[in-house]
């Protein structure tokens, strides 16, 4: 018959085609038939994953996946929608640094995540945004906005370090989400002391016999030998 296909096999008989049978794969209707993408309507955004953790003003070093995807769960790539802006909306008190809007590409793209806040967990809506296509429910990625880890301070925007020749004690690294800023959280060095990096909870003491005449001291080398009768 004209449109039919042509079966060939030693098999005395055709093979199955149902959902039970191990070749539902191959089944010509539903999901299985099209693959990883199909062109369908579109039903919903999705993220994956849909929560991340960071600390104010990082960015991700790996990223979301926002995808365009149908009732099936597979990804629209056709269609206005499918080429469309994703955009952010978010709290205030909250700003985005990186990933506030995408655009897709055949009905996919990926971004790395940056948020700028106190500490926090937050909701971020991605909504594609296309003009003349039926709109599609947006996803929500849920965001938590981690302390500074130790050794830095928040400064109201974004976690930073106290640098080398200074600490932070770890009781007012643990206030770094109540935004106390850098005068409030970083201290030099005292004399005999020092600090070759940034991130300190304290600073090192001159090794013994030697001593660091100013404050503020980032390196061993301004550790200098104690003069004649006096000891460290």
């Amino acid at each position: 018959d004209a449109g039919g296909g042509v079966y060939y096999s030693n098999h005395a008989l055709p093979p199955s085609f149902d959902d039970t049978s191990e070749n539902a794969g191959n089944k010509l209707t539903g999901a299985a038939g099209y693959g990883p993408q199909r062109a369908s309507i579109a039903a919903k955004i999705e993220i994956v994953p849909d929560a991340k953790s960071l600390s104010s003003g990082t960015v991700t070093s790996d990223t979301i996946t926002i995808s365009l995807v149908d009732g099936d769960g597979q990804i629209v790539s056709s269609g206005v929608l499918a080429e469309s802006l994703v955009v952010a909306t978010y709290p205030t008190g909250i700003a985005m640094n990186s990933g506030s809007q995408v655009r897709l590409k055949l009905g996919k793209a990926e971004t790395p995540v940056g948020i700028i806040g106190k500490e926090q967990t937050v909701g971020i809506a991605y909504q594609a945004v296309a003009t003349g296509d039926v709109p599609v429910p947006p996803a929500e990625l849920r965001a938590t906005i981690g302390s500074c880890r130790v050794g830095d301070y928040f400064d109201g925007v974004v976690c930073k370090s106290c640098g080398a020749g200074h600490y932070i004690p770890p009781d007012v690294a643990g206030r770094a989400a109540a935004g106390v800023g850098y005068d409030d959280s970083c201290f030099p060095c005292q004399g005999g002391y020092y600090s070759p990096t940034s991130n300190e909870t304290q600073c090192e003491a001159c090794p013994a016999g030697t001593a660091s005449g100013f404050a503020g001291a980032e390196s061993i080398a301004t550790c200098v030998a104690c003069a004649e009768d006096t000891i460290s």
